[in-house]
């Protein structure tokens, strides 16, 4: 019986082993991608000021042509407001899939540690 319980035991050692290797392995991932999020949000607010300058130059350039300026101005304010809300979209999604990859492993982690401590109590008692 007990070399049972230890067989049952290191095979669950083992398997929290795995686990944490994978864990390690997804927040690798994550880290991955949140690399790539910040270098996007870098490149937005890249584009965003040059955008802000390119705006700011066409409406030197026709200063006097007022409706070609409110034009210029609508057009850039619509591509501000969609790259913001691309940005903010991908945010949103990124954190939604960081979430629920989070509470996965939560609940496996818990799920194995309730396994141990049972085993345990059964070799103990």
């Amino acid at each position: 019986m007990y070399e049972q319980e230890m067989l049952a035991w290191s095979k669950e050692s083992e398997q929290l082993k795995s686990f944490v290797k994978q864990i390690q392995i997804e927040n690798q991932k994550l880290k991955n991608i949140i690399s790539k999020f910040e270098t996007m949000v870098r490149e937005y607010m890249h584009e965003n000021e040059r955008l802000k300058q390119e705006n700011l130059y066409q409406s030197f350039q026709n200063s006097s042509t007022t409706n070609s300026n409110d034009e210029n101005q609508d057009i850039s304010y619509l591509l501000l407001k969609c790259l913001t809300y691309e940005v903010e979209r991908r945010e949103q999604v990124t954190e939604i899939e960081r979430n629920n990859e989070k509470n996965d492993h939560e609940k496996q982690v818990k799920s194995y540690f309730d396994k141990i401590r049972f085993m345990l109590l059964l070799f103990f008692n």
